[in-house]
């Protein structure tokens, strides 16, 4: 039966427009589908109907401010709606792909109709009431389940900073891999359009994952920690599939007069008085500054500290100075993100430096079907210095690529 329809599915989706007969019809093909999924027991029947308008989400929030794909209901069939009767992209060029899914569906009101000589356009109203998830999508639309609600992960953002009081907004996003991207075409408008002259901007973010259990925290620039957290997000969500719990997402965005961009020249370890000196250049004057700070050497106990400098940076080769924010994308390129928690968990200052011993040219192998073990880059955090407030970037090459640079014994 499922080979049946989904041939049939494969041809109407092909040349539904041309051919005069196709194995099974569009619905015919969504009920096929449908007849795949397991159960849910007893469905809730809603207030929607076939011919309705509906609101198919990624991200909605409590404000009204939604990210959702908008179509008719098509019909309703043993317990499941039918939405729109055709495939849908995520945008221009990332189609939103065929198979299971879990989208929170809402009924929306049909606000205008948009004349067109190819075809008339739907403007959807405010979104209503709850209908249930969107669970499968197909060339032929989406199978929904009546009453079902779609898991959501909850995510904050906090302004501060630009009004008399800091100001929450509240969202809800699905666990789907373009989900991320949604959410940050959501907030960044936001952000652009805050009122004042500023030059730079200060984010806190924390991601606190149930399952598997973690938390990652880290203070950047808005401007780099915001596609930093669709990356993490969009891993997780890829990587955990229906496993990944997150129990919630906090952004917080404080303003600021002035930023300065900082490319660290020259690196100066003091092992007496177990200091860092860096120069650096300032990126919109060309200004070098020296910076000393006290380095800390996590995990190791305070009392081993000179040792550490001492004996640690002569014995090791493979070390390298990395800024965070570079040195985390690093990471979760080569690392899946379960296995990386312990590392980003050091890692609470994107804009600060890095001394780090690892293999990183080590390949990632994962487990086989033979059982063969996993064998991950080893990469450890020696040194953190603080620099709080200072960015920090590394140079690119010709390619755009920022890399680290090679610790010198000096």
């Amino acid at each position: 039966t499922g080979q049946r329809y989904v041939l049939g599915g494969l041809v109407a989706a092909k040349d539904f427009a041309t051919t005069a007969k196709t194995l099974v019809t569009p619905i015919e093909y969504q009920y096929g589908m449908a007849a795949l999924l397991p159960k849910i027991g007893h469905p809730v029947r809603t207030q929607a109907e076939p011919g309705d308008y509906s609101a198919i989400c990624m991200v909605y929030s409590d404000e009204g401010d939604d990210w959702c794909f908008h179509g008719t209901i098509t019909a309703r069939h043993e317990g499941r709606l039918y939405l729109m009767g055709h495939e849908v992209d995520f945008d221009e060029k990332r189609s939103l792909g065929f198979g299971e899914t879990d989208l929170p569906v809402f009924l929306a009101p049909v606000a205008d109709i948009l004349q067109s000589q190819e075809s008339p356009s739907k403007l959807a109203g405010p979104r209503m009431a709850a209908v249930g998830s969107a669970v499968v999508h197909g060339p032929f639309g989406f199978v929904v389940d009546e009453g079902r609600e779609a898991r959501t992960i909850p995510v904050t953002l906090t302004i501060d900073g630009v009004f008399p009081q800091p100001v929450t907004s509240t969202y809800h996003m699905a666990y789907h891999k373009f989900a991320p991207a949604a959410l940050s075409q959501l907030i960044f408008p936001i952000i652009a359009n805050l009122p004042g002259d500023y030059e730079g901007s200060h984010a806190e973010v924390t991601v606190r994952v149930r399952k598997p259990q973690g938390v990652v925290h880290y203070t950047d620039s808005f401007e780099t920690a915001a596609p930093a957290l669709e990356s993490l997000l969009k891993r997780l969500i890829e990587q955990e599939k229906k496993e990944l719990d997150v129990d919630s997402v906090q952004i917080t965005f404080t303003p600021v007069k002035k930023l300065n961009y900082w490319q660290p020249l020259k690196f100066v370890i003091d092992r007496g008085t177990g200091t860092l000196t860096v120069f650096a250049r300032r990126a919109r004057d060309n200004e070098i500054q020296q910076m000393t700070e006290a380095v800390d050497p996590r995990p190791l106990a305070p009392f081993r500290q000179k040792k550490v400098l001492f004996v640690e940076t002569k014995k090791r080769r493979d070390l390298d100075w990395w800024d965070g924010a570079t040195l985390q994308d690093f990471i979760l390129q080569r690392i899946p993100v379960r296995e990386s928690f312990a590392l980003l968990a050091q890692m609470e200052e994107r804009e600060s430096l890095y001394l780090v011993y690892g293999e990183l040219d080590q390949e990632l192998k994962t487990t086989g079907a033979a059982g063969r073990v996993q064998h991950l880059p080893k990469i450890s955090i020696l040194i953190r210095p603080v620099f709080k407030g200072v960015h920090f970037f590394l140079p690119k090459d010709d390619n755009g690529v920022r890399h680290a640079v090679r610790f010198e014994n000096e």
